[in-house]
């Protein structure tokens, strides 16, 4: 029974960067073996045990053949004759296949430290294509590693792949766009499905070279960052594509809100009394929550403008207060209030709400 460090702990390692987590393949073990030794498996889809002092995840080395659609179906074997290199070679990236043994010898089959080198994002065999998640992976990878190219005939079997993407659940694409948003470059993560054509049914109707122009120069991150969609897309596609995606509902609001009223609160000056006090409640303004500020974080994420003076005032407008009226007659007493203050205010106030001074 050998023990080895796998993956992304060893490609981090090699690359100087924090290893968050440690991943461990066992050769030469049964299932028998890791639940004596006091292992738990994990589910019951592979081979995965959770080491009983530490919490680890130590996987018997397997083989893996497709049998069906999607990210999911496949069978595996495990067994005596699975080698290390055997199961390295089911991975997708040869930087993420390579491993260190007991004495930290690194073990590397596919190249994987040369492509590290090189700066290449390079699939280690033709099983590659057999898993469609594997297309979001990689443009994951290209946001995390900004300078990495991914390799051309890589590139093109992703192409091929892109007919299967419709297999795939939702939350597992959410859950790949997460781990990009947090990453040095999330732009290339839409960037990187653009230039493979991976485009439906996630995104068929999303603009991805004005999406990925305005996460490259903002500098969007954040998972909350998706919502700016609505920016450069109508409420009716944004609706459709957040609601394809089962993205949080916090993000499917934001972007929707974004649609319909970023752009008109972006420059007031141009909205009637009516239309301003309509946007600032259909955001949320008047309302406890996160949800108002959401939309103008991004409307000045999405433009480079100044907000404050929008967001006071709207907190201005939500602490009014009437009295002598209750029930019914007390919302619409509170709107004629918070109308008469929109048209009460001086000109050069109305004109400063944005500022687009920070703009560069």
């Amino acid at each position: 029974m050998q023990t080895y460090l796998v993956g992304g702990a060893v490609r981090d390692q090699l690359l100087g960067r924090h290893v968050r987590e440690r991943d461990w393949v066992v050769v030469g073990a049964t299932e028998r073996d890791m639940r004596g030794r006091g292992f738990r498996q994990v589910g019951s889809d592979f081979p995965v045990y959770l080491h009983p002092e530490t919490g680890e995840e130590y996987a018997l080395a397997r083989t893996e053949r497709k049998q069906g659609r999607g990210h999911k179906g496949f069978d595996w074997q495990v067994g005596s004759e699975v080698t290390l290199e055997d199961d390295l070679r089911r991975r997708d990236l040869t930087i993420n296949a390579m491993a260190r043994n007991s004495d930290n010898g690194l073990i590397d089959p596919y190249g994987g430290c040369n492509d590290l080198a090189s700066k290449i994002l390079r699939h280690v065999s033709d099983a590659f294509s057999e898993d469609p998640l594997r297309v979001f992976r990689v443009a994951r990878f290209a946001a995390t590693f900004p300078d990495f190219t991914v390799e051309k005939e890589t590139a093109e079997l992703m192409r091929t792949m892109v007919k299967e993407l419709a297999d795939l659940p939702a939350e597992r694409i959410w859950m790949e766009w997460t781990k990009a948003a947090d990453q040095t470059a999330p732009w290339r993560f839409f960037a990187t499905l653009h230039e493979v054509g991976a485009r439906q049914p996630w995104f068929d109707d999303i603009d991805l070279e004005a999406l990925t122009e305005l996460f490259r120069r903002q500098d969007l991150r954040g998972s909350i960052s998706l919502a700016t969609v609505g920016w450069n897309h109508t409420e009716t596609v944004t609706s459709r594509f957040v609601d394809g995606l089962k993205v949080p509902r916090r993000v499917s609001r934001a972007a929707t809100a974004l649609a319909r009223r970023g752009r008109p609160l972006a420059d007031p000056s141009k909205l009637r009394s009516e239309e301003l006090l309509e946007h600032l409640q259909g955001i949320g303004a008047f309302r406890n929550g996160d949800g108002a500020d959401d939309i103008f974080s991004l409307m000045e994420s999405c433009e480079k403008i100044d907000l404050s003076e929008l967001r006071y005032f709207a907190k201005e407008l939500a602490g009014l207060k009437v009295t002598g009226v209750e029930g019914r007659a007390y919302g619409k007493a509170l709107r004629t209030a918070r109308l008469e203050m929109i048209e009460k205010m001086p000109p050069e106030r109305f004109t400063s709400l944005v500022s687009r001074s920070a703009a560069t």
